[in-house]
């Protein structure tokens, strides 16, 4: 049940609650957002069965802004909102991920690596092991508990952040492919 939450969630670009590390910081600056198109459309993807329809778009000072629509088996529907901004790390194309709700207002970025053409989105979670591991090696300024999905969450600043992630191994700070298929443009 957890890895089918997770996976769902990460489908739509979430904060993923206790699954994914959230980070404190963003990996840059959201004043200098700037849109990356390549992200704008509606997109398809399943996971076990559910149906999972991602519609981003532009927002306003360079975010972008995306809903999540799941359909699953038994026929309910889910919705999220999500509003994110890449960085671009070199080669390294990354999502800063916040998820907008009424409940939660201080949540933290959830970092994705992506790729996007005209036809297929990938989106990359990072490892929660890799970076839990990294935080108790005192490679990653943050907090991680012992437990398998216990809190753990990234507190090292931006620049930080970014030196982290670009001296990386990518196989092992992101995992979990997720792919979309692009079915309509915007």
């Amino acid at each position: 049940m957890i890895r089918k939450l997770v996976t769902v969630a990460a489908l739509a670009l979430c904060a993923l609650l206790g699954a994914c590390p959230e980070s404190v910081n963003p990996i840059s600056d959201p004043t200098t957002a700037a849109h990356d198109p390549a992200l704008f459309g509606v997109w398809h993807g399943s996971f076990d069965g559910d149906e999972i329809y991602l519609h981003v778009g532009p927002g306003e000072r360079g975010m972008t802004r995306a809903i999540l629509v799941e359909h699953d088996k038994k026929g309910a529907i889910k919705t999220e909102r999500y509003v994110a901004f890449p960085t671009q790390l070199g080669k390294l194309a990354m999502l800063n991920v916040r998820r907008v709700d009424e409940v939660d207002h201080d949540r933290g970025y959830t970092l994705f690596k992506y790729q996007a053409d005209k036809r297929k989105l990938t989106l990359w979670m990072t490892a929660y092991a890799a970076v839990r591991d990294d935080i108790k090696a005192g490679k990653l300024k943050g907090k991680a508990e012992d437990e398998a999905y216990g809190e753990t969450y990234i507190s090292a600043s931006g620049p930080e952040l970014a030196a982290y992630l670009q001296e990386g191994e990518p196989a092992r700070l992101f995992d979990k492919p997720l792919v979309f298929t692009r079915i309509a443009a915007r």
